[in-house]
């Protein structure tokens, strides 16, 4: 069972930089045109600080907690990326739980689930309503803008899809951002 809460990309500048912190990532960004830096998140601020990176992917929860905006206070209206979270039973474990408890396991799990992601989405529109209310400012994008990101993506999902994420979660990550 999986879930979700979308990302964006958070800037010190009015436009969407080319620095950005990509831990893990690295080689795909550079694939895709970017100046990858990859910083523990400890030194995220210092970056943004220091002009090291100038773009940050982050949920909105944490541009708030962490205050990041403060410093990259430009977001981009424009749900790019997923994080999933999941329960994940091991089959050992799943097979040893007997055949009549299935079903209903389930179906609690499946309540989790919708309940979370009603939370986080809650969570994230009142982060970012805090955030607009002491400083950031969002930039909406128009369709054409938003076809732009898409073919960006486009040409590089070969680069993820199959040995960077399994090409069943990478489709219902894809399924998830179009709903």
């Amino acid at each position: 069972h999986l879930g979700s809460i979308f990302m964006a990309f958070f800037n010190n500048l009015p436009i969407f930089g080319k620095l950005i912190n990509s831990l893990g990532w690295e080689e795909i960004w550079k694939k895709a045109g970017y100046s990858p830096v990859p910083l523990a998140s400890t030194d995220i601020l210092t970056g943004l600080q220091t002009g090291l990176i100038n773009a940050i992917p982050t949920m909105p929860i944490y541009a708030l907690t962490q205050q990041s905006f403060g410093i990259a206070k430009n977001m981009l209206d424009l749900k790019w990326g997923v994080v999933m979270a999941g329960i994940i039973f091991d089959s050992k474990v799943w097979k040893r739980i007997p055949i009549k408890y299935h079903k209903e396991m389930k179906s609690v799990l499946d309540d989790i689930l919708e309940r979370n992601q009603k939370l986080n989405r809650e969570s994230e529109k009142k982060s970012i309503k805090i955030m607009v209310e002491n400083g950031l400012t969002v930039h909406s994008l128009t369709e054409k803008e938003i076809d732009i990101w898409v073919e960006e993506v486009r040409e590089f999902q070969y680069l993820l899809k199959g040995d960077v994420i399994p090409e069943e979660i990478y489709n219902k990550v894809i399924n998830l951002i179009k709903n």
